[in-house]
This record gives C-alpha cells, structure tokens and sequence, in this order.
C-alpha cells in the first residue's frame, strides 16, 4: 500500500511538482471557497430566524401587556361594582323602577361583555397553542425556538436537513414537533 506522499511523488514524476502543488492549492482554494459560501448563507438564514423570533417576543409581550386578563379582571370589578350598588338600591328603596332597570340592563351588557371576551381569551389561548407560542400542557410561554442544521447521507448523497427546536418555561421540549421532554408544570387549562 503506497503512502499519500509516494503517490503525490508517483503524480509529480508524470507532470512535475509546480502543476501539482498548483493543483492542489486551486482544490483547496475551490473547497475552502464553497465552505464559505455556505457558511454565510446559513448565518444569513439564522440571522432571519433570529429576527423573527425576537420579533414574535415582542409581539407576545405586547399581546401580555394588553391581556384579555387585565381587562376580564376590569370587567369582572365592574360586575361586582354594579351587583352591589343594584342590592344596594333595591335595599334601601330609594331608587325608581327606572334606576333599577337602566342598573339591571348596564349589569347584563357587562356579564355579556365579559362572557365575550372570556370567549376572545380562549380562541387566543388556542390560536397561540396552535402557533406554538405556549405550551399545549400548561400554556406556558415559548422561551426559544431555533433551528439546527446537519447534514445526513440519505441514499447515497449528502443533504441539509433543518431540525426546529422549541423550548417552553414550563421544561416542554420539542423536536421538530415531537416531545423530546415532557412538560414539568402542575398547572393545565
């Protein structure tokens, strides 16, 4: 069995050494050249990914600042708020018929306001499952979600594949949509 440099010598005696360091340097030059190609072509794509991604944060922050939560709660302050100044009314007799009934229809458009936007928050909360910014156990919030590249042999030929790992608060990790570890939160909703 003949070593790398007695093959280079057996190579340079037919064409002499120039032409083959020559060739040699031009094969690296070619291969570092490509690596580098696709070097940069994949920190452009997770650049973009990364960018998304922290423009969903913001867009789910937004969507927590303004919570159906801090409104249900409003809401919910005001039913209690228009229930008791109704007993209160009814109790002390003060007040007409009309107060009563303006005060009974203003308690109803709010319970119905409330139960509207208790339906708004569940499609919410299933929409945001759905896109996987919460968990589908326990709906915590999406901390990460990246993509890894590998290449793999596939029936002879060398190909990219793109795995998508998603991590959640609650310790819910997934792997291209399946459950690699399972959600650790007592809470579900």
């Amino acid at each position: 069995m003949q070593t790398a440099l007695e093959f280079y010598e057996i190579v340079a005696g037919w064409v002499g050494w120039p032409p083959l360091v020559i060739v040699i340097v031009a094969a690296g030059t070619y291969l570092l050249k490509i690596s580098h190609v696709r070097y940069k072509a994949a920190r452009e794509t997770i650049e973009t990914l990364k960018e998304k991604n922290t423009w969903l944060d913001l867009k789910l922050q937004n969507a927590i600042a303004s919570s159906p939560d801090a409104l249900a709660r409003a809401l919910e302050a005001r039913v209690r708020q228009l229930t008791d100044e109704l007993e209160r009314m009814v109790a002390d007799r003060e007040a007409t018929d009309q107060e009563i009934t303006r005060k009974r229809e203003e308690l109803a458009a709010a319970q119905a306001r409330r139960d509207e936007l208790a339906d708004l928050f569940d499609e919410l909360r299933r929409l945001l499952v759905q896109d996987g910014l919460l968990c589908p156990e326990c709906g915590s919030p999406l901390e990460t979600r990246e993509h890894h590249y590998e290449s793999v042999e596939w029936k002879g030929r060398e190909i990219d594949v793109v795995r998508e790992v998603a991590a959640y608060g609650c310790g819910l990790l997934m792997v291209d949509g399946r459950v690699e570890q399972p959600c650790r939160s007592e809470s579900r909703y």
